[in-house]
């Protein structure tokens, strides 16, 4: 339970719409739960590069690195960050 809440006078009155705390957390966890599966995937794709380059990579690894190189891209997308 919260300890303070914030006025309905703050809408009413003078139009200003504040986020509730549960819902600011549910987005930070979703976030922090999609950045943290981001890196995941950044360091298999790391380590599925490394092989490509130096030659000890199969045709699953290559199919692999290109499913990850997807799911990184959607991932992005969801965090609203743009890959370069």
């Amino acid at each position: 339970a919260q300890a303070h809440n914030i006025s309905d006078n703050w809408k009413q009155r003078h139009n200003i719409i504040t986020g509730r705390e549960d819902e600011k957390l549910h987005k930070t966890t979703e976030k922090a739960i999609l950045s943290l599966k981001k890196g995941i995937v950044d360091l298999q794709i790391s380590k599925l590069q490394q092989q490509l380059q130096t030659g000890d990579i199969d045709e699953d690894g290559i199919k692999k690195l290109n499913n990850l190189t997807k799911i990184k891209t959607q991932i992005a997308k969801l965090l609203g960050r743009n890959i370069g």
